[in-house]
């Protein structure tokens, strides 16, 4: 006989719903190839069975509803075999042997001659033993006298009582069926599923190991609303509760997630009955902490009045895997502090519309400074930033051609009124600007053309305090200045033009612009028409690009008067 505790034997078939009990009362499900112990308590649900193979060989079945203790007396029993019955084949049911005995009636007619073992005695021909394996129905002995006259030899061991004694007792009743357990409910099915990238690109990087990182995924199955997630790295635990949603979100240590390369996470839920269960899941991702670095000392130059977007250098950086991103370090953007520059992805610094305006330092030699210097990072593929490395970006001097700007007056020359009176001259420019463009340069000289001229040499200009007259071709000095002139006579448009190599300045010019006047000295037959002024050119001692052409015109339209007759006597 097995000890306690002992295996027996093993489950061989389960339909439906089976149980093993302990001592302790402590319950599990069986399942195939299960095994038993001895002194476990079997139970089988309503609808179910379950057969158990016991070491010896032999198979029991219990069916819906059935319990059975594994004692030694199930364990060590055997079942009879069919060969060793002794009902003839035409008895069918186990009732007919129970009516003869209760009646008193002989028993020879329903059994047949054993197959082996006592053989009846000669005087007798009948059989010497019969033997009744197993009748499951109890017999009420008070109203039956079994006492038969059965001619049984001395060897076989038995002794009857003899005739008139009474029955013997009843066999003791069996035990009632123990009542069926409760329908035992099945633990419940939780289910948990971490999110397939622990960070954004899945790769734990510098910035996220120095700080936390939030693990989510979610729950499912049977796992509830605020059962409890617990989350293991690097041999730390973190926990947190299923949110609505059913999903879940758990701050870990960014140092704990770049000690390790993976994470796991299970979820523990318990159902009405009490019954509890735990799914659990686990994540790979990688970590990369090493930072790019960005060359030290680089400068770029570039000449001034760039147009928007222009590259104006491209910053380099070197990196163990690939490059994704620059920024100004003083921003965090792509976008200088000052709003002049933008750098893109490649390292290439641009200048921004705000950069390549008019008078911007940053795009204009004559507007101080002409140097500038911003700290500039660059990023890997884990999202690492190296280190700022200053990088100089440089204006360099680009010759430009003068400028001048000047309003048109447009004015009325109108004969004076009486008889030989003069009408005084009249300002053909005013508000005239006058740029050199470059810093440190001079004016070196003026065209203009006067179209119109129809009364030659009665007509009239002064140019920087030198009054010249427009009837024939002439050249010479101005006052103001000292600037050579020359004025050229053909078809009725007289051309003026002033030059210094030594250069005047942008004020003196134009002071010379705003000075230049008209006059027509035919006091009393001034010919009516327009006289157009048109300023042509300037130009300054720049190397190259140093021409310009206005082209601002002015008209100076003539008016003659009708004076009244006089009489002189």
């Amino acid at each position: 006989m097995a000890a306690a505790g002992n295996v027996v034997g093993k489950v061989a078939v389960v339909q439906g719903q089976a149980f093993a009990r302990a001592k302790d009362g402590t319950q599990r499900p069986l399942k195939v190839g299960d095994v038993v112990y001895e002194n476990e308590v079997i139970v089988t649900a309503e609808n179910s069975r379950v057969e158990l193979e016991f070491d010896s060989g032999k198979l029991f079945l219990l069916r819906a509803n059935e319990t059975a203790t594994l004692d030694s007396a199930v364990v060590g029993s055997e079942l009879p075999e069919s060969r060793n019955a002794a009902l003839l084949d035409r008895v069918g049911e186990l009732a007919e042997i129970t009516r003869a005995i209760a009646e008193g009636s002989s028993l020879d007619q329903l059994l047949e001659e054993t197959a082996a073992g006592l053989t009846g005695d000669g005087d007798s021909g009948g059989h010497s033993l019969v033997h009744l394996l197993r009748v499951a129905e109890a017999i009420d002995s008070a109203g039956n006298d079994f006492q038969r006259n059965l001619s049984i030899p001395d060897t076989a061991g038995f002794n009857l009582p003899p005739s008139g004694s009474p029955p013997e007792a009843a066999p003791p009743a069996a035990p009632a069926a123990a009542t069926p357990p409760a329908p035992v409910t099945a633990p419940p099915v939780p289910t948990i599923t971490l999110d397939a990238n622990i960070t954004a690109d899945d790769v734990i990087n510098a910035a996220e190991a120095a700080g936390t990182v939030a693990v989510t995924g979610t729950v499912g199955g049977d796992a509830q609303v605020g059962d409890t997630v617990t989350l293991t790295v690097n041999g730390a635990t973190y926990t947190g509760a299923v949110l609505p949603g059913l999903t879940f979100s758990i701050n870990v240590n960014g140092a704990d997630l770049a000690a390790d390369t993976g994470i796991s996470a299970s979820v523990t839920t318990t159902d009405a009955a009490g019954n509890a269960a735990t799914a659990s899941d686990t994540e790979s991702y990688a970590v990369d902490t090493s930072a790019p670095a960005v060359g030290a000392g680089q400068s770029f130059s570039y000449v001034e009045n760039q147009a928007a977007d222009t590259i104006v250098g491209t910053v380099g950086a070197s990196s163990a895997d690939s490059l994704t991103g620059f920024r100004f370090a003083a921003t965090g953007t792509d976008t200088s502090a000052d709003g002049h520059y933008r750098i893109d992805v490649a390292g290439n610094i641009r200048l921004t519309a705000s950069g390549a305006a008019a008078g911007v330092a940053q795009n204009d030699f004559e507007t101080a400074p002409n140097g500038f210097t911003y700290a500039i990072q660059a990023r890997d593929a884990a999202g690492n930033w190296s280190a700022a490395e200053n990088v100089a970006l440089n204006v360099a001097n680009l010759n430009e051609a003068p400028i001048l700007s000047a309003t048109a007056a447009n004015p009325a020359f109108m004969e004076a009124a009486g008889q030989n009176t003069q009408a005084p001259a009249v300002a053909v420019f005013g508000g005239a600007a006058v740029s050199a463009s470059d810093a440190g340069q001079l004016i070196t000289g003026l065209s203009f053309t006067v179209s119109g001229i129809q009364d030659g040499a009665g007509e009239r200009i002064v140019v920087d305090g030198r009054t010249i007259t427009l009837g024939a071709s002439s050249s010479g000095t101005t006052v103001t200045n000292a600037m050579a002139y020359t004025v050229t006579i053909a078809g009725g448009t007289a051309t003026v033009t002033l030059a210094k190599p030594a250069g005047v300045s942008e004020a003196a010019m134009q002071a010379l612009v705003n000075g230049i006047t008209y006059q027509d000295t035919l006091r009393d037959t001034p010919t009516a028409g327009d006289r157009v002024f048109t300023l042509t050119q300037i130009t300054d001692n720049g190397a190259g690009n140093n021409v310009s052409a206005p082209g601002i015109a002015s008209t100076v339209t003539v008016t003659p008067t009708n004076d009244a007759p006089v009489l002189d006597l």
